[in-house]
């Protein structure tokens, strides 16, 4: 949703609002660093590029705001990024414990024709794509390319660009940080996030040190109201 800061007052829907169009819901969403764009990615794996201002007639189950879809990767996205420059961006998924990062191209003519507008105005657009036009669909998926794509035995949870658009950084469910190339995804250096110290003893709880007074008003028995009374139960 697009929403007014100064005033917190209600836009748009930028994503479609039609059941199917975006399954299983969205996980993490980023801006364009130079155009009025945001990028999505979430459940059903498939990263997404939306327009924040809409430029047709809203309309009841279109998705019309939509740029570009992706080629969907393994699992569920849980974040994705923006090179500095805008023209890639990288997206991270898990899939039964494992992972993968995606490199994709994001050089895309968001212009919309008058052809596509009235496409976009006079569809109703059908998510399982029994009756998608095909003007639209080549719209959504012209240049929509996956440069690189490399798999994980952890699954990945989080990415990043480096300032200068050199290196990407991801890391995930093995607490592992991976430096990659920004334009290959080849391997840098990886280092742990915290250093563990494996030397120190185990330290069990000592049991004397527990207040147990802060316990005891969860022990309490529950009463009714004076005057009430239990008629019926129902499971």
């Amino acid at each position: 949703k697009l929403t007014e800061v100064a005033t917190e007052r209600f836009i748009d829907n930028i994503t479609s609002i039609t059941p199917g169009a975006l399954k299983g819901g969205i996980n993490t969403v980023t801006r364009h660093p130079k155009e009025d764009h945001i990028l999505v990615g979430g459940s059903d794996g498939v990263p997404q590029i939306y327009r924040m201002v809409r430029e047709t007639a809203r309309k009841i189950g279109d998705n019309a705001n939509l740029i570009r879809k992706y080629p969907a990767m393994k699992g569920r996205i849980w974040e994705v990024a923006f090179a500095p420059d805008g023209k890639t961006f990288v997206a991270v998924s898990s899939l039964d414990g494992k992972g993968q990062i995606n490199l994709y191209a994001s050089e895309y003519d968001a212009t919309i024709t008058p052809e596509l507008k009235k496409l976009f105005e006079t569809a109703r657009r059908n998510t399982e794509g029994s009756n998608s036009d095909p003007k639209i669909d080549e719209f959504h998926t012209r240049g929509a390319k996956l440069l690189h794509t490399r798999d994980f035995d952890a699954a990945l949870y989080s990415v990043a660009f480096a300032p200068d658009g050199k290196t990407v950084a991801t890391s995930g469910a093995d607490g592992t940080v991976h430096l990659l190339d920004a334009k290959t995804l080849a391997s840098g250096s990886s280092f742990a996030a915290a250093n563990v110290e494996t030397s120190l003893p185990i330290v069990a709880a000592d049991p004397e040190k527990v207040d147990r007074n802060r316990g005891k008003i969860h022990e309490l028995e529950e009463a009714l109201p004076e005057g009430r009374k239990i008629v019926a139960l129902d499971v």
